[in-house]
């Protein structure tokens, strides 16, 4: 796996499939964009591995289940997109949660909080 890169963007290139656990090891990614794919599945709670995660887009997927809670531990996290998907159950509330400029979740019908 990729364990030293920074950045990864892979929008709009049509992929499908799961975001795979092992991104969690992908521990130096700052910026991490998947929007406009056809990503399936649930969001890894691996990603709370990413301690220096500041930029995270699923946007324009297939995601389903909840948000995973342990996002917010993602401390220097200033960006969360996951709208537009097919996401459930409540919003964590702490981290870029509390922060309404910093997080996007419109589109997915099934949220609350």
């Amino acid at each position: 796996m990729l364990t030293k890169i920074d950045e990864l963007d892979v929008s709009d290139n049509h992929l499908s499939g799961s975001i795979p656990e092992t991104m969690g090891e992908c521990i130096s990614l700052e910026y991490f964009s998947l929007q406009r794919n056809f990503f399936r599945g649930i969001i890894p709670s691996s990603l709370v591995s990413l301690r220096g995660l500041r930029y995270l887009d699923l946007s324009r997927n297939q995601l389903s289940g909840s948000i995973p809670s342990v996002l917010q531990n993602i401390s220097l996290l200033e960006y969360l997109n996951v709208s537009f998907n097919m996401l459930d159950g409540e919003v964590p509330k702490e981290g870029v949660f509390g922060n309404a400029s910093a997080l996007a979740v419109a589109g997915n019908n099934k949220l609350c909080g």
